[in-house]
């Protein structure tokens, strides 16, 4: 599975002919975890882009999950019905490979996880 590893919508260029291209592969990786590239494009935005706290940014990106489209997805890449436990991997990985810190949100994302179990 190719990973981007840091895909978010400011590493996309529309094509003149209305294509996209995906740009900024340097955390790219052949042996990714299938659907964490969704739920990083999502996080990324509320956290940079609309500067949200952990929790309201966490919430914000399971509530984009869940999308008929991204539902699609991730029930084929094997998430289906585990959204939050894909932001939990997602930052996990993150926060893991050194890539960002995310301490904070993954303290935020356990807690959740623990009161949904």
């Amino acid at each position: 599975m190719i990973c981007h590893g840091d895909f978010a919508r400011w590493n996309l260029l529309t094509q003149p002919k209305g294509g996209l291209v995906v740009v900024d592969w340097e955390w790219g990786h052949s042996d990714g975890m299938p659907g964490i590239d969704l739920v990083h494009y999502f996080l990324q935005d509320v956290r940079l882009v609309r500067q949200m706290a952990p929790k309201a940014a966490i919430a914000a990106t399971l509530e984009a999950m869940q999308r008929v489209e991204c539902l699609g997805y991730l029930e084929k890449t094997g998430w289906g019905g585990k959204s939050l436990l894909a932001v939990l991997a997602c930052v996990a990985y993150k926060q893991g490979a050194g890539h960002q810190d995310n301490a904070k949100v993954l303290e935020v994302v356990l807690e959740s996880f623990d009161k949904s179990s």
